[in-house]
């Protein structure tokens, strides 16, 4: 039924804007929507009163960002709500809706009690369903939203909402869809809402447990003890009492009997009622009434002495597991002495070192030791291969990009987790020529998954890096050392792990990916632009970001934070044949049909695009290219194929190479080897 954002859509969606066709289909079909994060299950807009004091403001204001307060049906509102964000997830208020959310990774299973209706399937990949419901009779109050045991949540009234399809899951980014868009949304009445708390055990909210009622069938509005199984065929059978019959009546009341003394452990008379309402139903004169009935409370409440012990055994345990944490904190402020986590005021306040580079000279620091450097930006944008050339100079010494790089005489730990074996060929490359005996006494390189989630065991990463030996750890990639970046928990855990290590003594640089452009559909200019919690960026010293297209030779780098000044902006240019970056100087047409050739021939006009860094250069920019590209053919730096070029509905062009003579010409003139080259300079004459 639905589609994925991103996917292509059809001729009558929103141009350019899948987020905003799902959300109006999903308004036709009845849902008030509004935008998620993309990718994630949050509001995308930010809140309108942020920062404010005074009562909370129900939406009425007239602004956007109440969060699912801003959920609509009203397709004028819906373009102003997605507009601005064309890959949003889709968040649809459970207004006059029932939805049962089931989490099966936590151990639940479906109750029987659960009629079938509409399903969404998570993106989560694993089968978790939302059951979607409309609401039905028999309800005096309005429905609110609550947990029913942990797996299993209920989603419905004000504030409630659930992610639609085609939304993408924050942790695998695979699309929510609909099981079978041909089943409807089955409405479901107070009764049956009541039958589903009680088959998981709990109360429903705003209802107690009884204590007396008046003869008839028994209130299963209170929780109860046993398997999830054994509770939800006790419901079925007091809902839907048996017939009588030989054998029916023993099993069936064994059952119910079983279900009513767990529920009423503590008082017989409210067993015995109940007990005896449902068997006035199925068989009023059935003989052995009173012996299941004894058996059955004596079984339980056995259970219950048993019940009371373990308990106590549980309470020592705690006992000493209490007496355990308080002797190992004890252990931990003593290690945190010996460590130098405690200072006294006076020297952290005033005794501050001068910083050290990792990377960098004087001002110009990529890399401040102590701190950690993310290296950022889409795939293929040479992220792996800058920081081959970091660690080819950490070990070897040398410089990058022009600024010298501080050598190390420990090891470099290299986390290949994204892609081992293209890591492999990379490194292969660009420190094949260290030699091997270096290579083996000073690198170490683990291959794959690490050995455990460096958020969820935020020890890790100081523990391989001691492991290795090394002083210096390089992690390829952020998105491979945790699952669940988009999260701030995971985020600010994960940033725990690395503050750790650089406590430890270990330099930590790290590859992370983007996930937005910029406003427009530009090159992205903010750390918030970096995919996942603020807390990624936020514990980093220094975030550098490369952006261009995949595989491109030049690209272009931005200092989005930096430990004093920033870096550029450059234009790097990856010399893969030589396994070495380098920052242009200056931008002149030799160089840009340079670049642009690596390939295949290029066009004037491509060439007039790149020079003056606009997709539609005017005429006269046009002509100075070709001009100055014959003036090139002259000198025997460019080559001409007349008409080589050909575009379907276009004539065909020129197509123009740069020569080997006009590439080292270009080489010549082009690059700053020395500390980075002028940012400005790039942008420079003709």
């Amino acid at each position: 039924m639905m589609k994925a954002p991103g996917y292509v859509h059809g001729p009558g969606d929103p141009p350019g804007n899948p987020a905003l066709a799902a959300a109006l289909e999903w308004a036709a079909r009845g849902w008030p929507v509004f935008p998620l994060r993309p990718g994630g299950k949050t509001p995308a807009i930010p809140s309108a009163h942020k920062g404010e004091s005074g009562p909370k403001c129900d939406g009425r204001c007239g602004k956007l960002g109440h969060g699912v307060l801003d959920a609509t049906r009203d397709p004028e509102k819906l373009a102003r709500l997605f507009g601005p964000y064309p890959t949003a997830n889709v968040g649809g208020a459970t207004t006059g809706r029932l939805v049962i959310d089931l989490d099966y990774q936590h151990g639940v299973s479906r109750s029987d009690a659960l009629p079938e209706t509409r399903t969404h399937l998570s993106g989560r990949g694993n089968g978790n369903e939302h059951l979607v419901y409309r609401v039905g009779g028999g309800f005096d109050r309005p429905l609110t939203q609550g947990h029913i045991v942990h797996g299993v949540d209920f989603k419905c009234g004000p504030g409630a909402y659930v992610v639609l399809p085609p939304s993408l899951h924050p942790d695998t980014g695979q699309p929510y869809t609909v099981a079978d868009d041909s089943v409807p949304e089955r409405p479901m009445t107070v009764d049956e809402v009541r039958a589903v708390w009680v088959s998981y055990g709990a109360p429903m909210p705003g209802e107690r447990k009884p204590h007396s009622e008046a003869p008839g069938r028994p209130s299963l509005d209170a929780g109860a003890a046993g398997g999830l199984f054994a509770r939800s065929e006790a419901v079925h059978l007091i809902l839907n009492p048996p017939s009588r019959g030989e054998g029916v009546t023993n099993n069936s009341l064994t059952k119910v009997a079983g279900y009513y003394a767990r529920l009423y452990r503590d008082d017989r008379e409210l067993f015995d009622h109940h007990v005896d309402a449902w068997i006035a139903e199925v068989d009023a004169s059935y003989e052995d009434r009173d012996t299941v009935r004894e058996s059955i409370w004596v079984t339980e409440q056995s259970h219950e002495s048993d019940r009371e012990r373990r308990i106590e055994e549980q309470v020592e345990h705690l006992r000493i597991r209490g007496a355990a944490e308080r002797i190992y904190r004890e252990e931990r402020r003593r290690d945190s002495e010996e460590a130098g986590h405690l200072a006294e005021g006076g020297e952290f306040v005033l005794d501050i070192p001068e910083a050290t580079a990792v990377w960098g000279d004087g001002a110009a620091i990529g890399w401040n030791s102590g701190e950690a450097l993310i290296l950022a930006g889409p795939n293929g944008v040479g992220k792996s291969t800058l920081a081959a050339q970091l660690v080819r100079a950490r070990l070897a010494g040398g410089r990058v990009l022009g600024l010298p790089v501080a050598a190390t005489a420990s090891k470099v730990l290299y986390l290949a987790m994204d892609r081992p074996m293209q890591i492999r060929r990379l490194l292969n490359k660009y420190l094949g020529s260290i030699g091997r005996e270096v290579l083996d006494q000073r690198l170490v390189v683990w291959k794959g998954p690490p050995p455990a989630d460096l958020a969820a065991h935020p020890e890790t990463l100081l523990e391989l890096a001691q492991q290795a030996g090394a002083d210096t750890v390089v992690v390829d990639s952020l998105k491979d050392a945790a699952v669940g970046l988009s999260s701030d928990e995971v985020g600010a855990a994960y940033n725990r792990a690395r503050q750790i290590a650089l406590n430890g003594g270990v330099e930590v640089l790290e590859l992370h990916h983007m996930v937005k452009k910029g406003e427009n559909g530009s090159k992205p200019d903010r750390l918030e632009d970096v995919y996942g919690s603020i807390w990624i960026t936020a514990g980093a010293g220094s975030v550098v970001l490369l952006w261009g297209t995949a595989g491109d030779t030049l690209v272009e780098l931005t200092h989005l934070k930096q430990p004093i000044d920033p870096l550029g902006p450059w234009q790097v240019f990856h010399d893969r044949e030589r396994a070495v970056s380098r920052v242009y100087r200056k931008r002149d047409a030799l160089a840009v049909l340079c670049a642009l050739s690596d390939g295949g021939l290029t066009t004037a006009n491509a060439v007039a695009a790149g020079l003056f860094d606009s997709e539609k250069p005017d005429e006269g920019e046009k002509q100075k290219v070709r001009r100055k590209l014959e003036s090139f053919e002259a000198r025997g730096w460019a080559k001409r194929h007349p008409g080589a070029v050909k575009v379907q509905g276009q004539k065909p062009s020129d197509g123009w190479e740069a020569t080997d003579a006009g590439r080292k010409r270009a080489d010549e003139d082009a690059f700053d080897d020395s500390v980075g080259g002028d940012g400005d300079a790039l942008f420079g004459g003709f």
